[in-house]
């Protein structure tokens, strides 16, 4: 594997590795001021986006929502690829995790995350809408 995808890689697992640890403050870094997160499965089923949180506040706003709201927040099962010029980072993965309510929350994730110069630009996370619907806090 080349450096540049070794780096994008490590940048990927470093901000999943952060989410797992609720660790606000350490995926703050691995952002830009204009990154990304958008979620492109709606729960009405269309073809808009459930949710798109533009820049570094929104982004870190939903990122805290969801470390409050899952106190375990794991992906088990990961699947990591690399896009031939680095720019892209998959990872397919299955959620195990608790709600602050104490309920199970299993779902099946692919993320897609943009990197450029070792920061994550984009996330797109891509999971059934309908489990954490279920749960009652997707409000």
């Amino acid at each position: 594997m080349a450096i540049e995808h070794e780096n994008a890689l490590t940048t990927a697992k470093q901000y999943f590795e952060r989410w797992e640890a609720h660790d606000a403050a350490g995926m703050r870094e691995l952002l830009t001021d204009e990154t990304t997160i958008i979620f492109p499965m709606s729960i009405e089923g269309t073809p808009e986006p459930w949710a798109v949180f533009d820049g570094i506040e929104k982004a870190m706003g939903y990122l805290q929502l969801a470390m409050s709201n899952l106190p375990q927040l794991r992906l088990i099962d990961r699947e990591w690829s690399v896009s031939h010029d680095a720019r892209y980072v998959h990872l397919h993965a299955r959620g195990d995790m608790i709600t602050r309510t104490n309920l199970p929350y299993h779902n099946v994730y692919v993320f897609r995350l943009e990197i450029a110069n070792g920061r994550i630009i984009r996330v797109d996370e891509i999971a059934n809408p309908v489990p954490w619907a279920a749960t009652g806090l997707a409000g």
